[in-house]
Formats: C-alpha cells, sequence, structure tokens
C-alpha cells in the first residue's frame, strides 16, 4: 500500500512540509525529526489525500500554493501566494517547480533566470581560464599542474557581469603540504567593492613557502619582475 499525504508543520515558526507515510504517527515522527528537532509535540499534521498521487513524483508547487501555501519565487523574488498571484494577473497552474527544489511564478521568469544563471556560469569559466592563463606565463613549465585542484569563482549578478572574487590552485615542484593559488579580489574590508583594476596575487602555505619561493625567483627572473 502506498504512503499518504500529510502536512507536517512546526508550531511556533510555521515551518514544514509534506510527508508520505504509512499513517499519521509515523507523519508525526518524521516531521518533528526534520523541523522540530524530534520534538512531536511542536508539529501539527493534517492528512492531505489529494496529495498522496504524489508520493512517486514529488508535489508541485501550484497544488500547495491552492491549498494556501506561500512560496518565494527563485527567480524575481516575489511571493508565490494565491491571493499576491492573482493580483499580478499570472495563474497559480502556471507556477513551476516542486516542493522541495527551486519555485518559479512562470514559465518564463524560470528560462530568464535559467539564461541570467548561464550567462553567469560562462562568464566565470573564462575568467578562471584567464588566471590560469596568467599562471602558465608566470610559470611556463607547469601547463599540467592544475589537475584536480579546486578552482573557485564568484560572480556578480548584476549588469555589467563582473567577477567579486575568485581562485585557481596549482601544484608546484617541492609542494608537500598543498598547492599554490592565485587569488583575485575585488572587495575590500568589510565587502567594500575597490575602485580601479585589481591585480591577482600568489600565495601558498607556510610550510611550502621555502620551496615555492625557490621555484618562483626564477620564473620571476625570467619574466624581469
Amino acid at each position: 500500500m502506498s504512503d499518504k499525504a500529510y502536512s507536517v508543520m512546526e508550531t511556533d515558526e510555521y515551518t514544514g512540509g509534506i510527508v508520505f507515510a504509512k499513517d499519521k504517527r509515523t507523519a508525526r515522527r518524521r516531521g518533528a525529526n526534520i523541523w522540530a528537532d524530534g520534538e512531536q509535540d511542536c508539529v501539527e499534521v493534517r492528512r492531505l489525500p489529494g496529495l498522496d498521487k504524489y508520493h512517486l513524483t514529488g508535489v508541485p508547487a501550484k497544488e500547495l500554493v491552492w491549498c494556501g501555501w506561500h512560496f518565494e519565487c527563485h527567480g524575481c523574488g516575489m511571493k508565490i501566494e494565491e491571493d499576491n498571484m492573482i493580483d499580478q494577473g499570472l495563474p497559480v497552474d502556471g507556477v513551476v517547480g516542486f516542493e522541495d527544489g527551486a519555485i518559479y511564478c512562470c514559465h518564463v521568469c524560470r528560462m530568464e533566470h535559467l539564461s541570467d544563471k548561464a550567462a553567469r556560469d560562462a562568464f566565470g569559466k573564462a575568467f578562471l581560464e584567464m588566471l590560469r592563463d596568467v599562471v602558465r606565463k608566470r610559470f611556463p613549465n607547469i601547463e599540467h599542474a592544475f589537475g584536480e585542484h579546486k578552482a573557485h569563482v564568484c560572480v556578480h549578478m548584476g549588469s555589467p557581469l563582473s567577477v567579486i572574487q575568485a581562485r585557481v590552485g596549482f601544484s608546484f615542484p617541492g609542494m608537500k603540504i598543498g598547492p599554490a593559488h592565485i587569488d583575485y579580489h575585488h572587495c575590500g574590508q568589510h565587502g567594500r567593492t575597490l575602485i580601479g583594476p585589481v591585480r591577482p596575487e600568489f600565495w601558498c602555505c607556510n610550510g611550502d613557502r621555502e620551496a615555492f619561493e625557490a621555484f618562483s625567483q626564477p620564473a620571476a627572473q625570467e619574466g624581469g619582475d
């Protein structure tokens, strides 16, 4: 027999979700473990038979909006709630997404968000490759030193796109503790955005400092630094 759908809500901040379980007691226990630190007296449980059919697929967000729930649009940030949707001229049936995932007020908003994300991802990927080129130019003999070392980039969401910070790791001869990095930061103290060009900086672990300096000095001399 398939599990049944229950709404389990924490009674203080009234957060919660849908739990599929064989009975109300099981749903209460599972929901309390998720939203109330295991305190079963701090949750209320309500049977929602109309959602039983979503046991295997997950509950579409629009179904919960019809039941009085509300969400924040993952794209534009608007409150997805029945009355607000009507005020905005948007159909509740047009809400995109599932309870446990990203939820959008409409398909157009979802596509715009995904398009913006793709542009940011491509911009960030190109910036990381630019940093790798800086490393290659400074240290011509480490073409294959990037390996599986982690790279990180944070792209500002506004227009035009800009990088707030980025890091690329690379190995070097004599390394024992961890990779060296080239870092780029376009923020000063307390998040203050800097004005003008920012020069990437190289750094390494203190334990590898002598090895890195021995490796980097010949490269600096060859480059005229």
